[in-house]
């Protein structure tokens, strides 16, 4: 009887064993669904960083606007009117993709912006301008690093369209967006460092 049991436990055992192998061999040899799969969390991280995108299009829209009313430095205010410009146009942009992926324009500032706002709402005067100036620097760089993520560090050599706006043309697919967009961005953090240095003298 005990034999018996022990044969019957080692044949379910290689059963579930065949199983596993077959599922696995299908798996793997089934390049559909492997295609699937990887094209289902390619567009998911796609869909997260166009959300990103747009929100940093308004976070850096809205304290620029901010800046135009509150600096006391006419080339924080200048530099804040391009913000408004670029990054409006960078928006309208981005729309058409976000549209495809079916990623909703946000409605509002993510909470780091919102307590960021907040606290610029509470400055006055070169306070202001030299705390704006840091929040651009801090923005700019982490928009760097996600535009080149998706661009793989190639971009245009120089920023299109005029002084350093975006072109007129639609890109086509999110990796073209961050390759249009990334010279600006670099462009902008240029500025908001030097800016920056201008300040503390």
């Amino acid at each position: 009887m005990t034999r018996m049991w022990t044969r019957w436990t080692s044949i379910a055992a290689a059963v579930l064993l065949l199983g596993s192998t077959l599922a696995q061999a299908q798996s793997d040899t089934d390049p559909a669904r492997n295609q699937r799969n990887s094209a289902a969390a390619d567009t998911g991280g796609q869909k997260a960083l166009v959300k990103k995108m747009l929100l940093a299009n308004m976070a850096e829209i809205q304290l620029a606007q901010l800046a135009e009313t509150r600096a006391s430095s006419g080339d924080v205010k200048s530099f804040a009117q391009m913000m408004v410009t670029h990054h409006t146009q960078a928006n309208q942009q981005l729309l058409p993709l976000a549209q495809q992926l079916e990623v909703p324009q946000p409605a509002e500032l993510d909470g780091k912006h919102k307590s960021l706002a907040a606290h610029l709402a509470k400055l006055h005067g070169r306070e202001f301008d030299e705390a704006f100036a840091q929040a651009m620097i801090a923005d700019h760089q982490d928009a760097l690093k996600d535009t080149q993520k998706v661009s793989g560090n190639r971009a245009t050599t120089e920023p299109t369209g005029t002084s350093g706006s975006t072109s007129a043309s639609t890109p086509q697919s999110l990796k073209e967006y961050a390759v249009m967009t990334q010279p600006i961005i670099q462009q902008h953090l240029q500025q908001a460092q030097q800016l920056a240095a201008q300040l503390r003298k």
